[in-house]
């Protein structure tokens, strides 16, 4: 009993290290749809909404040059930008940025479905 015991332990260890070698060899073959890091001068060409965190949409030229957040999704080759602020001069964080930029979007109905999360905040 003690030594199919131990050769059951043996076959159970073998398929786990098999299985962690496979596993370790999908993870250099699968590539994460990630978009490319952007910079904040690289992304502010594309801001094509500026709205405030009371969703009042305004005009690229009021975007004050601080506080600011650029929410962006990648549509084929150009992404797309929405630029949060608050009204208040307050500092908003990614998340509630995220979801004012949804709000406004959906409003124009620029979703074809269901809202995808941004593939940027920056």
């Amino acid at each position: 009993m003690t030594a199919e015991l131990i050769n059951r332990i043996v076959r159970l260890e073998k398929l786990i290290n098999e299985l962690d070698r496979h596993r370790a060899e999908l993870k250099t073959m699968i590539k994460p749809k990630v978009p490319p890091m952007m910079t904040r001068e690289q992304a502010l060409p594309y801001v094509a909404y500026c709205v405030d965190d009371a969703l009042s949409e305004r005009r690229k030229d009021e975007m004050p040059a601080d506080k600011v957040r650029l929410v962006g999704w990648q549509c084929g080759f150009e992404p797309l930008f929405v630029a949060v602020w608050s009204y208040l001069d307050l500092e908003l964080d990614d998340d509630e940025a995220e979801e004012l930029a949804v709000e406004l979007l959906i409003e124009k109905k620029w979703f074809s479905g269901r809202p995808t999360p941004a593939d940027y905040v920056i």
